[in-house]
């Protein structure tokens, strides 16, 4: 992970990037509602929701991306980090394994988390959250309960690439080399922006699986020092579900993969087994990315 090279002072670079926010919800919001009602599109229809989640997500993250990249940063959408078509050889396979082992590892998290009690003191928010995920939850199953090849590669595109795209360049490319700049600690800086990723989603039923993932991305932006190989682990694990949600829909499975009805013994089972090949293949990254690190320096020092 790299510094960030601000040209603003940094209180005004993140009122920049709210201003990108904003202004990206505005865009989002005349790409959509009007157009769909000039038409009459159905926005609760497959082919209005693909649309509607698709601009919302292009929108919010990759246009509020370009906009703070464009005005608070040095090197402009450059400075972003994507990393050298090396790197992106050198670690493609290792992560695309690595991301589908910590798959199941996240799916028991997020069973831990449902049996975690709100706080009583919290019960208003509580029903808000639970308001908002029973919501999401309807439209995640609308969108995903498909039997279409064709939306297939449609909810492909708005579940999993836009959004891997997007979250990366909004969490990893700016959040936390932001904070990394301030707090000059890599673990830290990592930590702290999986929490923002995972509490902005406003999920608490998701909380925890969402850290660990948004820690298992931040991490591999950092290891990799491409953004590109945490865009690829996003895309992994968000692609994993749609196709599993549709060969669930087409009866393939036999589990409804959305509802996760995999029963927790069995889940457990799954979850031993990838935690005892996901240690080894963090390892496998780290040590990659050391050794890298300690052929630049030799190069650094001969020159």
């Amino acid at each position: 992970m790299y510094n960030i090279e601000l040209k603003r002072k940094p209180l005004i670079a993140i009122l920049f990037l709210l201003i990108g926010a904003l202004i990206s919800q505005l865009v989002a919001g005349s790409l959509t509602i009007f157009p769909m009602t000039l038409i009459g599109m159905n926005m609760q229809s497959q082919l209005g929701l693909v649309w509607l989640i698709g601009v919302s997500s292009l929108t919010m993250f990759v246009g509020t991306g370009w906009f703070f990249s464009y005005t608070s940063m040095k090197g402009n959408f450059n400075d972003l980090s994507f990393g050298t078509s090396e790197d992106r050889k050198k670690y493609f396979i290792l992560i695309f394994f690595m991301t589908l082992l910590a798959i199941p590892i996240s799916t028991y998290l997020g069973e831990l988390n449902q049996a975690i009690p709100f706080p009583k003191f919290a019960s208003g928010l509580e029903r808000w959250l639970h308001d908002l995920e029973k919501d999401s939850m309807e439209v995640i199953k609308k969108l995903l309960s498909t039997t279409s090849l064709p939306f297939l590669f449609a909810n492909l595109l708005v579940v999993a690439v836009i959004p891997a795209i997007g979250e990366e360049i909004f969490f990893r490319g700016i959040i936390q080399r932001m904070i990394f700049n301030k707090i000059k600690s890599v673990h830290k800086s990592v930590w702290i922006a999986a929490v923002l990723f995972s509490v902005l989603h406003l999920e608490f039923s998701g909380l925890i699986p969402r850290i660990f993932l948004g820690a298992l991305l931040g991490y591999i932006y950092y290891w990799t020092g491409s953004l590109w190989m945490s865009i690829w682990a996003h895309f992994i694990n968000n692609g994993t579900l749609v196709v599993l949600a549709y060969l669930s829909s087409k009866g393939v499975l036999g589990i409804d993969v959305i509802d996760n009805d995999i029963p927790v013994s069995q889940l457990s089972g799954y979850m031993m087994m990838a935690v005892v090949l996901f240690v080894p293949a963090v390892r496998s990254l780290y040590a990659k990315r050391k050794l890298f690190e300690v052929e630049n320096q030799t190069v650094v020092e001969d020159s």
